[in-house]
């Protein structure tokens, strides 16, 4: 939802700090969205995502643009982008709490890394049966000791053509 910003933070958040949006701060002059300070301070850029159409085996493409501000040249710890699907655990009345059951990763290739301008991170996402059965599903950037700017979300279905090349080159 609002991968692009046009409708400036709604349905994003971070978890423990503020995200800004940026009106020209995107890849073509467009919206962005901020984190307030680095990403290892807690300050994740995030979203839940539905997963009431979330079925065993779909794949989907995922994939967002983000640019380091002001990278230091040093650090190998690069933004990247988790889903976390949690499940909510009710067994003991007084400890109610979410745990989370599947996690996926999609990273920054360090050879592919732009340290001055922008990168994509992409990958598929696969769905199993603890992901399709989860009861809450969030997508967050995370990592590195850097504020980042974030643009071009998509998580779509990946394509038949995309699905064929992928069986074909593995």
């Amino acid at each position: 939802h609002n991968g692009n910003f046009d409708l400036q933070k709604d349905g994003w958040y971070a978890f423990h700090h503020g995200v800004d949006v940026q009106e020209t701060g995107g890849i073509d002059g467009t919206a962005a969205l901020s984190s307030r300070l680095a990403l290892n301070t807690g300050n994740n850029i995030a979203q839940s995502i539905d997963g009431s159409c979330l079925e065993v085996n779909n794949e989907y493409d995922v994939s967002f643009s983000y640019k380091i501000v002001d990278y230091d040249g040093t650090s190998s710890n690069l933004p990247y982008l988790r889903i976390h699907s949690k499940d909510y655990l009710i067994s003991d009345p007084s400890n109610k709490h979410f745990t989370t059951i599947s996690a996926k990763d999609f990273r920054t290739l360090t050879s592919d890394f732009d340290s001055s301008g922008w990168n994509t991170i992409s990958g598929v996402w696969t769905i199993d049966a603890n992901t399709a059965n989860a009861d809450k599903h969030v997508m967050y950037v995370a990592g590195g000791s850097h504020q980042v700017v974030v643009d071009n979300f998509s998580i779509q279905p990946a394509t038949a053509t995309a699905r064929r090349l992928r069986r074909h080159s593995n």
